[in-house]
């Protein structure tokens, strides 16, 4: 797997943070909750924390803004990349996408990133972990999703973002499981799962996608995979 670099609490670098690393790792000790514990990392490193959350060779991973509400819209306004989606989105609900990740953020220190190519620092998609109701048993857990303009396909940078991302969840996180569902017929979205080490689970009646396909890998599945 590639060298990837985290935006997380053993990634600093300057000296003279010794006092404020022992009081961070006291708060988090204290605060076993894990939303509380993302919102504690956020409040004590701030701009200390470097520009990516998630970074590759090639891409770079970071919050969404309102300032990316152009490039976003004009990706999941687009027929052809909304294609397994019930319609392609309009400008309301675009701009609702952007507050539901920064919600996610303040909530689970996660959501969708913006994946950003660092040869150009282009806008070319977004990948990222959401908490969903994957079962429609009202259960919430943790799943990988992603989304890269049609002008970018065939690159492999959905799997190799989406591969980042369960490296970041499993190495950061507590989560024992992460999963990836998608309508049936999303064959690109299933090969993106098998490919980052997945495996299909099950498959339900669902009114809006007609069927859905559920697509998993537990933390000892990838542990084995690293070896």
């Amino acid at each position: 797997m590639d060298h990837i670099k985290f935006q997380n609490i053993e990634n600093k670098n300057e000296k003279d943070n010794t006092e404020s690393d022992s009081e961070t790792k006291r708060t988090i000790a204290e605060n076993r909750d894990l939303a509380h514990i993302y919102k504690v990392i956020r409040q004590i490193y701030g701009e200390k924390m470097g520009k990516y959350i998630i970074e590759t060779d090639r891409i770079g991973l970071r919050e969404i803004t309102e300032n990316d509400f152009e490039t976003w819209h004009r990706m999941l306004s687009d027929q052809e990349t909304m294609q397994y989606y019930p319609q392609p989105f309009d400008a309301e609900k675009t701009e609702s996408w952007i507050a539901w990740n920064q919600d996610n953020y303040k909530k689970y220190g996660l959501g969708l990133w913006a994946v950003i190519l660092k040869e150009t620092n282009e806008f070319i998609g977004d990948c990222g972990v959401t908490m969903q109701n994957i079962y429609k048993d009202g259960r919430l857990f943790p799943e990988i999703g992603f989304h890269i303009s049609k002008k970018f396909w065939r690159n492999g940078f959905a799997s190799h973002a989406a591969g980042a991302c369960m490296q970041y969840v499993f190495e950061n996180t507590e989560f024992d499981e992460l999963f990836c569902y998608q309508k049936w017929s999303n064959i690109p979205s299933r090969k993106t799962a098998e490919k980052i080490g997945m495996s299909f689970r099950k498959e339900y009646e669902d009114e809006k996608n007609g069927k859905t396909s559920v697509y998993s890998i537990t933390r000892l599945e990838y542990e084995k995979q690293k070896q």
